[in-house]
């Protein structure tokens, strides 16, 4: 009711029902169980067992028997879950400036393909889009960061706009056109980072730099015949938090675009016991200079 998220366990502490499977929120606010009814306060202490003759029994077992809560937050336009094994304190945040850029509170980084920072632009929301399932390690994930050799030959070639399928070989043949990238990594605390972020990223302070945080640079542009069309040079950024989560920054003429995709471990995924599902890529935020035209 308050609008900010809340995650407990799945489980009720008394027989193990799963709260995610019919487990519903009363008009109080309150997590009901499927099972057996049992009532959950918002911090996850048990608020009424309705068939106890005693209600005040149920207080009694509030300290022995509460739902544990995860640390969970809203974070543009999605809701994040901290879990650790042992219960330790999140270890890292998520980056604030981030939200800000969105908000319009400080300037965009590299907001244009000139890299100059734009106090004006304004976001506006675009589209989702589930690019489906892998089979992908979360290592795999954050390894490709610095595994530049695979551009040259993954992301070489143009693809139909929003599907994985390659434009066909005779229209290569005529348009002998490719993508040609330049790839430069970081890791969050590096001290090469922290130059770069001090010029490119001066509003998002310290809050940008964090051993947790990978960011690597694409100078990508078109190539004919193989040589580069410099002309058509754009540099991306792009920011790995922690295992699972990625944002794109991808400046052009007019504007930029904000995607973020994220790993999302799944049923499924848990049956095949090394994949998991690619569902979480949306493009969050489209950005366009108020004085730009756009037919």
């Amino acid at each position: 009711s308050t609008g900010n998220p809340i995650c407990h366990t799945a489980f009720c502490p008394h027989l193990g029902a799963n709260l995610a499977v019919g487990g519903t929120v009363n008009q109080e606010g309150r997590l009901v169980c499927p099972f057996h009814s049992w009532e959950f306060n918002p911090d996850g202490s048990i608020h009424a067992i309705p068939y106890l003759p005693e209600p005040s029994k149920a207080q009694e077992l509030c300290k022995s028997r509460p739902l544990k809560l995860l640390p969970c937050r809203e974070f543009c336009g999605m809701i994040f879950v901290w879990f650790h094994a042992d219960g330790k304190d999140p270890e890292f945040q998520l980056p604030g400036f981030i939200e800000a850029e969105l908000r319009g509170e400080i300037p965009s980084s590299s907001a244009g393909v000139d890299g100059t920072a734009d106090h004006t632009a304004v976001w506006t929301p675009h589209l989702k889009w589930n690019i489906g399932h892998t089979r992908l390690l979360v290592t795999d994930w954050v390894d490709q960061a610095g595994d530049h050799a695979h551009f040259h030959t993954l992301h070489n070639e143009f693809v139909i706009p929003w599907t994985t399928l390659k434009i066909p070989a005779w229209i290569q043949r005529l348009f002998p056109l490719s993508i040609a990238h330049v790839l430069t990594t970081f890791r969050g605390s590096d001290e090469n980072w922290i130059n770069k972020a001090s010029d490119d990223l001066p509003e998002a302070g310290e809050d940008a730099v964090d051993p947790r945080y990978i960011y690597f640079t694409d100078l990508a542009g078109l190539a004919w015949k193989g040589e580069v069309m410099k002309s058509t040079l754009s540099e991306t950024l792009e920011m790995y938090i922690g295992p699972a989560f990625m944002i794109f920054h991808i400046p052009f003429s007019l504007g930029a675009f904000k995607a973020t995709t994220c790993l999302l471990y799944t049923s499924d995924a848990a049956d095949e016991e090394d994949s998991v599902d690619l569902g979480g890529r949306r493009i969050i935020k489209k950005k366009i200079k108020e004085n730009a035209v756009i037919e």
